[in-house]
């Protein structure tokens, strides 16, 4: 029993409810990311305590950047107490791929594969008798797209592997492979864009190349894969971004609560040293700002000044009396003269 054949009896099953090959691949692209969902679930989170512990593992290069093996020490036993692996983002990827490959052989060459499985006749499938008797039909999705074709092929009119027929008639028969590949291409993006989203400025500015190369290659590599490779990939990708805003949406919730949460304490923390401070400042200036001092002045004497350096009124008042004084024995003396 191979892979393959395994591959293309599960593929024939769906289309056997359905009746349909497009929404068969569709069907087929929810049973296996359902499968995988366990491990994309982990994968998702996994990653988003690896972007949380960026900070402490900074920290812990710069202090062992001359031990190496003391660093592999301390970041495995972070790993540990904080429940991350730094290769469980990985995984669900790669799982991914043995069916990516083997969707692009069975929808290039359905027949070569639905032949038996172990002693099983796959060739009197549903899936197997419309693909031998009426090919065309069977690979046309929603009226506008042929699963077994790739945009170049549209685009040059050159005929599948799986009939006769041409594939298209040039540039306005593509116009629609065109639009499936673009809708790929942006919510591969998006999907991106969503875990970046998550990450610490660094990491955002360290990605950012990524995340405009990626939707684009895979963009470029679209126009040489049979649409039905296509469809499988935008489904899988409207999958990832619901998934992931279902999984990151609490996990963000609950960062964004606690950096508020620590924000006030560190206000408040701010606020109970600034009166701590303000009490001092108080008891070494004396009395009160804006209250006058009473009693004599800073030298200790009577010199008539106040606290502040200031004539006080009485000091005013004499002077102002001997000027008067004086001014009126002038006079007199003016008058005996």
């Amino acid at each position: 029993m191979g892979f393959f054949e395994f591959f293309a009896a599960v593929l024939a099953f769906l289309y056997g409810l359905v009746h349909d090959y497009g929404l068969a691949i569709i069907l087929l692209t929810l049973l296996v990311r359902v499968v995988l969902l366990p491990l994309s679930i982990k994968q998702t989170r996994s990653m988003r305590e690896m972007q949380r512990l960026q900070p402490e593992i900074k920290k812990l290069q710069k202090k062992y950047k001359n031990n190496r093996q003391k660093l592999n020490e301390e970041m495995m036993a972070l790993y540990r107490e904080h429940n991350a692996n730094p290769f469980g983002g990985c995984l669900p990827l790669v799982m991914q791929f043995p069916v990516f490959i083997a969707l692009y052989r069975v929808v290039r060459t359905p027949l070569a594969y639905l032949t038996h499985l172990g002693g099983i006749s796959l060739s009197t499938m549903a899936l197997a008798v419309d693909l031998r008797q009426h090919p065309v039909a069977t690979n046309h999705f929603l009226g506008v797209f042929r699963l077994d074709c790739t945009p170049s092929e549209v685009l040059s009119g050159a005929p599948s592997t799986t009939g006769q027929a041409a594939c298209g008639g040039g540039v306005v028969s593509v116009i629609p492979y065109v639009i499936l590949v673009l809708l790929m291409g942006a919510t591969t993006y998006y999907q991106q864009k969503q875990l970046q989203a998550t990450q610490p400025a660094v990491n955002q500015q360290q990605q950012q190349m990524l995340l405009r190369i990626m939707p684009l290659v895979l963009m470029f590599f679209s126009f040489t894969f049979p649409t039905g490779l296509t469809l499988y990939w935008l489904t899988s990708n409207v999958w990832t971004v619901f998934q992931q805003r279902k999984v990151l949406g609490p996990m963000i919730a609950r960062d964004e609560e606690a950096a508020r949460a620590r924000a006030a304490a560190k206000v408040e923390a701010e606020r109970a040293a600034g009166t701590v401070e303000e009490r001092p400042a108080r008891q070494s200036g004396g009395s009160p700002r804006g209250k006058p001092a009473s009693g004599k002045g800073s030298g200790g004497g009577k010199s008539g000044k106040g606290s502040g350096g200031k004539p006080s009124a009485k000091a005013v008042a004499g002077s102002g009396g001997s000027r008067s004084a004086s001014s009126r024995s002038r006079s007199s003396k003016k008058k005996r003269r």
